[in-house]
């Protein structure tokens, strides 16, 4: 009879396991095509830093038309929570919202289900921080030209 219990009890805590990790690759799912919503529709051109602040709150920084640089923090309605803005008279630099969107990918295929932050620097090197299902921190390193 232990055997059989231990058996059950296995059993239960591997689909609990899974349920887990489906359910939080479905909210990761939505927090990335929420965030893409976000970048489309404040204008954002180049991408520098993405930070997942908590579930509901994601800070974004990078270029908005015509050579402003923005830090901007979005609430949970996509409502602007922190404005902050500084005219450049550089070239805008960073990650277009298609590979943003694309190094999102590779932390997916590497196993990341949640995801704290994405950043890339002036010369190209991409960051990309998270942790998997089991909650084990990962850590991506990249360069801007491996992404189409």
């Amino acid at each position: 009879m232990k055997k059989v219990t231990l058996s059950i009890a296995t059993l239960i805590l591997a689909a609990s396991a899974s349920v887990y990790a489906v359910t939080q690759q479905t909210t990761e799912s939505a927090n990335h095509n929420r965030l893409m919503s976000i970048l489309n529709d404040n204008g954002f051109s180049h991408v520098t830093e993405i930070e997942w602040e908590s579930r509901d709150r994601i800070g974004v920084e990078g270029f908005i038309g015509d050579g402003w640089f923005v830090e901007q923090r979005f609430n949970s309605n996509n409502e602007i929570e922190r404005d902050e803005r500084e005219k450049l008279v550089i070239s805008p630099w960073g990650m277009e919202a298609s590979q943003v969107q694309q190094a999102i990918d590779r932390g997916v295929a590497e196993g990341m289900v949640r995801f704290d932050e994405l950043e890339v620097n002036s010369r190209g090197q991409i960051e990309l921080d998270g942790y998997n299902a089991n909650g084990r921190e990962i850590e991506l390193k990249f360069m801007l030209s491996d992404l189409q």
